[in-house]
């Protein structure tokens, strides 16, 4: 039986790409992956392309804060996440979320209102990507002429899994 014996693995021009520390703890320092999140009320009406304006950490700045747009850097998996809380949702209301691939809607979710109370809507799902592809969220008011996503209430996440 062999042994390899490392502490990080680089690539040829001195890129980190990997770290092993002393316990077996493994840690790839530049994997794609960001949370972002709004530190102001942001108004969804109409079809809406969600955007964010603070960035918790966005490593390899995939994401571009100004346009809400992921540009996956290499093929793989990603992992995105979403959540919100949406306030005052009558019965009749209507909050519909779509992710979009490179400008093409791939799903649609719908979530109704519950009496006028506060509802949050959450979404996970893992993507697969090929290098160049822009992955966009989208919000839409479907029936109450705008919601307000309110302040340091929604959190856009992601990270490419493999």
């Amino acid at each position: 039986m062999s042994n390899l014996l490392v502490q990080n693995i680089k690539h040829t021009n001195g890129t980190t790409a990997q770290t092993i520390d002393s316990t077996g703890r493994i840690t790839t320092p530049a994997r794609p992956a960001f949370s972002v999140f709004n530190t102001s009320s942001v108004t969804i009406s109409g079809l809406t392309a969600l955007v964010f304006d603070t960035a918790t950490f966005n490593i390899g700045s995939h994401l571009e804060l100004s346009t809400g747009k992921f540009t996956a850097p290499v093929n793989g998996i990603y992992l995105f996440t979403f959540k919100t809380l949406l306030y005052s949702m009558g019965t009749s209301e209507l909050f519909d979320f779509y992710p979009y691939i490179n400008g093409v809607q791939k799903q649609r979710f719908e979530s109704s209102g519950n009496s006028g109370d506060h509802f949050q809507f959450d979404y996970s799902e893992l993507v697969q990507l090929n290098a160049g592809d822009v992955f966009r969220l989208y919000g839409n008011d479907r029936s109450a002429g705008s919601y307000a996503m309110y302040a340091n209430e929604n959190r856009f996440t992601g990270c490419l899994i493999g």
